[in-house]
């Protein structure tokens, strides 16, 4: 069991840091010593359980116990969303930034300051986040995970190709909504710094959905508040089976009812959703370019079974594309 040791909690703004959990007492710990550990010591964090039924609820008692900055709070399962709507509900309205931070995911011990100090500096912008080139992947055991696939976590490269066009990293900041529209480049809650003032006039997560309610935020943020990427090695991403992002049919289902919810809101204008319809018809290109990309891996891999089933894939995603550019009367 760690000591865990109190620090100066009087530098720079307060951070709310939501973390919201279900039976994840084995990383959970992990989690929150990267946390409480951080050379920005200026937050608070809320631990939500949803409903676990495992010892999950007393790990983050025994960090609540020894650092007044941590609380604890526990409702039925309901989910992701609502966890991090609770979380925010009941974290400090006076603080100035708030973060998700997801309960397999880790922070080096400068993420804070990093995100908080390119916040300081940039006070006209609202939303900080660390792109994907920039993220470390690990697995269940936090080895490192060094993946051929680089191109997964590279918006800019996936953007110039899905687009056509060669595009900059600012360019990508510049349009956000057009591009969080085609793929969720924002890759983790945990890498994205918000100014807390456009949560409270925007509403919370969406609880509808349980599976990407992360994306639909993004989107209906970046349709009114700029964003500015954060440079620096801040963010390490768990990848392991029980993660949501593995199940693929169901991150369909619901990416489908994102883009069906976005074209019939009241808050998106007309322009807007036409922006949304084109982004439903490049996140299918988009989609296969991955399929391309995991295929051709597969191949130099000698996973010749694996490749044809990517092949499928890519080519059932481009088949999406041209119904969606039919049904929208859409044009490249």
């Amino acid at each position: 069991m760690c000591e865990l040791e109190l620090v100066d909690h009087s530098n720079g703004p307060l951070v709310s840091i939501v973390i919201p959990y279900y039976n994840r007492h084995d990383l959970l710990r992990l989690t929150l010593e990267t946390v409480v550990r951080q050379t920005h010591s200026n937050f608070e964090v809320i631990c939500v359980d949803d409903g676990s039924d495992d010892w999950s609820n007393a790990v983050a008692q025994e960090f609540a116990d020894k650092d007044h900055r941590v609380k604890c709070v526990q409702q039925e399962n309901h989910g992701c969303a609502s966890a991090r709507n609770l979380g925010f509900k009941r974290s400090d309205p006076n603080s100035e930034f708030v973060i998700f931070l997801d309960s397999d995911d880790l922070w080096a011990e400068t993420a804070l300051e990093t995100l908080v100090r390119s916040a300081v500096e940039k006070s006209h912008v609202n939303i900080f986040y660390s792109i994907g080139t920039d993220i470390e992947h690990i697995d269940v055991n936090g080895a490192l995970i060094v993946s051929a696939l680089q191109t997964e976590f590279n918006h800019v490269a996936l953007f110039s190709r899905t687009y056509g066009e060669n595009l900059s990293l600012e360019a990508c900041d510049q349009r956000p909504f057009l591009y969080m529209c085609t793929m969720n480049f924002f890759c983790s809650p945990g890498a994205v710094l918000l100014r807390r003032s456009i949560l409270d006039a925007n509403g919370p997560f969406d609880e509808s959905l349980k599976n990407c309610e992360d994306w639909d935020l993004w989107i209906r943020l970046t349709a009114r508040y700029p964003i500015h990427s954060v440079r620096g090695r801040i963010f390490y991403y768990r990848k392991h089976n029980a993660g949501k992002s593995n199940d693929f049919k169901r991150m369909r289902f619901y990416i489908n009812k994102i883009y069906e919810k976005l074209c019939s809101s009241d808050e998106m204008d007309d322009e807007q959703k036409q922006i949304v319809r084109k982004g439903r018809y490049n996140y299918y290109r988009f989609d296969a370019l991955l399929c391309d990309d995991a295929r051709r891996l597969a191949v130099a891999q000698g996973n010749l079974s694996f490749a044809f089933v990517m092949r499928l894939r890519a080519l059932r995603r481009r088949l999406c594309a041209l119904e969606t550019a039919l049904r929208n009367k859409l044009v490249k």
